[in-house]
Order: C-alpha cells, then structure tokens, then sequence
C-alpha cells in the first residue's frame, strides 16, 4: 500500500492526528493538529467514541482539509500483552508461522480472544547457523481493537494498520541511535515509555506508570502564568515559560523551601514536586538496567513526548540522574523541523513512527480486504478475454443502472418518511424553546442571588463564636473587618492567656486561618524594674473567613509592619 494515511495516537486527554507518507522510510508530514480526548473516551487503551468526540476529529479533519481514508492506529495499554523471545534464525517470512505455532507458550491465554504481532529486536550471534532471533511479541485483546474500528467507521474510514506505541517510537528514532547506548524516553500524561536503543537495536524496555499530567493540572491550578483553562493551554504554557524549578533543592527528603517565594517560585515548585514521581521512576529503571551483567553502560538519554516540551526539562532530569540529557528538536534523515516550526513535534512522533512500519494486529476479516491478485492472459486468449471483459461491462453497467435506480426509490422514500417523523415532532420545539427559556430565567436569579453573597456575611458568625469562646478578661483594642476577614489588636493580662486565647480563635468554625504578627509583653522587668506598672501582653492577630488564607497572610503582613511602627514610636 503506497500514499497517505492518517495516522492516530489517543492519549488520555489529547489526541494527536498526522496526515503523512504510508510505510515510506522518511515519511513526510504533510498535516498535524490535536483536538481534546473527552472524559471516558479513553480509558487504558479502551478506547469508546462518543459523538461529540467524533465531531471534534470531524471538525479537525474538515478544518484541516484532510481527506485521507485509510487510518493507522498507535497504541498502548496495559492490557497489551509482551514478551521478549528467541527463536531459531529462519527466513523472516517464515517468522510469523513460528510465533503462531509457539504463541501459546508465551501467552497461556484464550488466543482465540487476542491479535499477534512481533518486532525483530535483534540479531543474536555472528557465525552462520549459530545466529537466533530475538523478538518482541505482542498479544492485544480483540476486544480492544472493537472501539477503534468503531472509530475508523464513524469517520468513514478504513484502518491501514494498527501499531504499538513502542515500535512507533522505535521506528523514529532508530537512525537517530545509529551508534552508542541511548535510552529514550518517551513521557506522556500518564506513563512513560523507556527503550534503550543499541547500535539501532532496542535491547531494553520498560513502562512506568508515571507522566506529566499531575504537572500540567499545577500549571492550570496556578495563575504564575495567567490563567490556564484546558490541558492544550497548559502545554502551550509549559513550551513558552520555564514552569520547573531548577534550584538545588532535594524534593525526595523535603529539603530546603523559600520563606516567602514568589508566586512563580511557588508554582514552579509545586510542578517540580509533581514530576518527581516520574523522575524517580526513570532513575529506578535506569539502575536496574545497570544492575544487568550484559548491558552496555548510557550515553545519553533522549527525551520525547510532551515531557520533552517543558522548558529545562533536559536540566531537570540531568540534575537528577547525572546522565547527559537532550530534547529531541530534530530526528536524523528527517526534515520534521519544516513542518512543526515551533521545534515541538515530540508529542507527535508515535503517529510518524506508525506509519513507516507498522505490527499488524489486524483482524483475519481486514486482512482480507487488502488481498488482490491480478490474473494475465497469454496473447493466444487475448480476444476471448478482450470479449469477456466487453460482455462484462455491459451486464456491470446494466446492474449499476438497476441499482441506481433501485437506490433513488430508496432515498425518496426515506424522504418521505423523515418528513412525516418532523411533523410528528413539531411540538417537540415548542416544549424545548420553553425549557431554554426556562433555563435561562433560572441561570439568571441564581446570578442575582450569587452577586448578594459576600464572605463578609460570616462576621455575624465570628461575633457570636467570639461572644460565646472568649473570655471577659480580654481587651480589645482596636478592630477592623473587611470582606475577607477580621484584625484586631487585642491586650490580656499573662503570655499564657494569650496563647490560650489564639489557640481559642484557631477552634473557630467560621475561621479557617489565624495568623499573629507581633506580641509585645508590657510585663518584663528589665535590670530588676518593672517596666509598666500594670503588667499585660498585647499582640496582633489577623483572621480570614472560609476561603479566605492568602488574603489573611498579606493582613497579617500588614498587622505586622503596623506592630513595628508603633513598637518604635513607643521606644522613642
């Protein structure tokens, strides 16, 4: 098969599309966009169309003016079966044959319930009729393939081929390996691919269950960098800004923390601790890799995938593994800079990679579909044959009018009976236009009620706990409230009143935070005199509402700055 395809890969909450080359060596990418994976699409490789998924891969499609109609799938999931074999050194064609007749070794399962497939990973031996062939071989459930086919139907397409993300990768990146160790890691939303790549050869793979999905979501919970609504949004921001601490900080123990850091310091430390559990997996495999006795030590290790678009991540992951690492901006023999201008095609790569050399894991009844033989006549038939095919385009011209025919009587009256069924619906718009209207008048007054509510309606609340839980003993000597929270300046008599008393406002169930910016005890003896005459503390403490805690910390900044001041009027 020869010309374009469409090729797929259905991650968790995005969808990568590529119109490019079918099982060209350096495929060119003519086409690329992304539209959102909706929830409960997409669940570990179970993949389960909705139509307003499916109108989103249309809308795609039509915007992109695509009109390819084969489809090539990558993908991957857990319930993928794998295992690296070896078997004797026969022809590769009849390399299938021995994988089906030993399939029940590697997989004692129901087969009848799965699709095989393998990849040569290497040529074991160098002397004749000593060599061996290791594989990796590949069970995926039919079940699983059902949504994709459903997929592929509903955008009125046939599937090319199916392929698993590894050997997707594999065939990018495998020029790119020519020589050395490398160990390439592919880092998703929720999993990385590890594959060491030796001389062209994967010698080692691994997945752990780890991602950047968790760092994205701390991108879009920050407002470090404006405001973030989708996971689209959250990548683009992750390719512009650096979103990662790079301070030498030891994330695994708690190590050291800002005071006060910024709020791009806090948020880029909330993303660092997010990606840590991935880090940490990349290093666990990486040891274990080192800990086999015949394995060559890594060169380098090359990331890719959305991983791959963070700004330092390369820094990130060097300071942690202390292994050279790179960014893949440019993939040798091909020219993926000319398309994707902005150097971020990591996230593309399992669709490129899929469409150069593909597993199979097509089902016996779309295998079929691709077989065609072509039979030619000898010179001495060549008028009976020329007079057949004659004979036989006239019958094949009278049955295509027949059917033609039979199809327009088809469509009339499918015509008729959809108008019938819009007039028995008619009063269907009446009732929804009503509903609408309904909706609208009630999303309304909800706004209306919404606008009355303010956090400074828990003051009445806070009053009554403070009437009820304090003391008659204290004195309060100033007092301010706002809508966010109360500061107040209050005096008791000892140090332990006023820690009872702030461990009091702290039982509050209108309070969610207390903070204390000073206290000053007007009780101290100083060179054995007595500073004031009537002993007492005094101390500022700034509480907020429900809700209400950053806003609370910059009062008590102030309470506290306002404590100073008046601390020094009175030393003057």
């Amino acid at each position: 098969m020869a010309g374009k395809v469409l090729s797929i890969e259905i991650g968790h909450s995005l969808t990568r599309v590529c119109e490019v080359d079918f099982k060209a060596k350096t495929p060119k990418v003519y086409k690329s966009f992304s539209v959102p994976t909706l929830v409960g699409v997409m669940n570990d490789g179970v993949l389960q169309p909705d139509l307003h998924y499916v109108e989103g891969l249309r809308g795609g499609l039509r915007e992109y003016g695509i009109k390819t109609k084969q489809v090539v799938f990558s993908i991957t999931s857990s319930k993928i079966a794998t295992r690296e074999v070896v078997i004797p050194f026969v022809k590769e064609s009849k390399i299938a044959d021995v994988v089906q007749a030993n399939a029940s070794e590697y997989f004692p399962v129901d087969l009848s319930q799965y699709q095989l497939a393998y990849s040569i990973l290497a040529v074991l031996g160098e002397k004749k009729g000593e060599q061996q062939y290791k594989l990796l071989v590949l069970a995926v459930p039919k079940s699983m393939l059902k949504g994709y086919y459903e997929l592929a139907s509903s955008l009125r397409m046939n599937v090319a081929a199916f392929d698993y993300v590894g050997n997707s990768l594999y065939q990018v990146m495998k020029k790119e390996c020519a020589t050395g160790t490398q160990l390439v890691a592919k880092i998703d939303e929720r999993s990385t691919l590890l594959m060491v790549i030796q001389d062209q050869q994967i010698v080692f793979t691994r997945n752990i269950a780890h991602g950047v999905e968790d760092a994205l979501q701390a991108v879009m919970d920050s407002v470090a960098w404006g405001t973030i609504q989708t996971m689209k949004q959250a990548i683009q921001t992750i390719e512009r800004y650096q979103c990662v601490d790079l301070a030498d900080r030891d994330y695994e123990g708690g190590g050291r923390r800002l005071v006060m850091p910024s709020l791009e310091e806090a948020a880029q430390i909330n993303v660092t601790e997010a990606l840590m559990p991935m880090i940490s997996g990349i290093e666990r495999v990486i040891d274990y890799y080192n800990t086999k006795g015949d394995t060559q030590p890594i060169d380098r290790v090359l990331v890719t995938g959305i991983g791959a678009n963070f700004v330092g991540m390369d820094e990130l992951l060097h300071r942690e593994i202390a292994l050279p690492v790179t960014q893949v901006k440019k993939i040798e023999g091909m020219n993926l800079e000319k398309h994707f201008r902005d150097g971020f095609f990591g996230e593309y790569l399992s669709c490129i990679g899929a469409s150069i050399s593909p597993l199979g894991f097509l089902s016996d009844e779309e295998k079929a579909k691709g077989v065609s033989m072509e039979i030619l006549p000898d010179q001495k038939n060549m008028m009976v044959v020329a007079v057949i095919v004659c004979v036989g385009g006239v019958l094949v011209g009278i049955a295509l009018a027949a059917v033609g025919i039979l199809g327009y009587r088809s469509e009339q009256l499918e015509q008729t009976r959809l108008q019938n069924q819009i007039k028995e619906l008619e009063p269907i718009e009446t009732i929804y236009q009503e509903y609408l209207q309904t909706q609208y008048t009630y999303n309304k007054l909800q706004f209306f009620h919404n606008s009355t509510v303010t956090p400074n309606e828990d003051l009445v609340a806070f009053m009554e706990e403070m009437e009820e839980k304090m003391p008659a003993s204290i004195y309060v000597q100033s007092f301010n409230a706002d809508l966010n929270g109360v500061t107040m300046s209050v005096s008791v008599e000892h140090k332990d009143d006023a820690a009872r008393l702030i461990q009091q406002f702290r039982t509050f169930d209108s309070v969610s935070s207390v903070a204390v910016a000073s206290i000053t005890d007007y009780g101290a003896v100083m060179d054995g005199q007595v500073v004031e005459e009537e002993p007492h503390v005094t101390f500022t403490v700034a509480v907020s509402y429900k809700g209400q805690e950053e806003l609370a910390l910059e009062a008590a900044e102030a309470a506290e700055a306002e404590a100073a001041d008046t601390q020094e009027e009175t030393e003057e």
